[in-house]
């Protein structure tokens, strides 16, 4: 479980990369800005931003915002793209015994 929360202050951008999110087992990642498909890592799915979610990436932002001084209401305002494992065993069929 576990929330990862990437909010790329200080950048315009996206992030960017290959594999975001590879070797994810649980939790979720959320980040600001839309990420292509072709971005994500082996494993990881594109999930929705349900209320609940909504709620502690709220909270967490306005946290994060008061301890650095700084003003909340763009991060708030932005859409975010939230990432999780594929399945509840995602890698179940990647492992070999040696």
């Amino acid at each position: 479980g576990g929330l990862i929360l990437l909010l790329g202050i200080g950048q315009e951008a996206p992030f960017y990369g290959r594999g975001i999110g590879s070797g994810i087992h649980g939790g979720r990642i959320v980040i600001r800005g839309e990420i292509e498909d072709k971005y994500l890592g082996l494993g990881v799915k594109r999930l929705d931003m349900d209320t609940s979610l909504l709620n502690e990436v709220q909270s967490r932002i306005k946290e994060y915002c008061n301890y650095f001084n700084l003003d909340a209401t763009k991060l708030l305002d932005e859409n975010y793209t939230v990432l999780g494992p594929a399945s509840s065993r995602p890698f179940a069929g990647k492992y070999t015994w040696e």
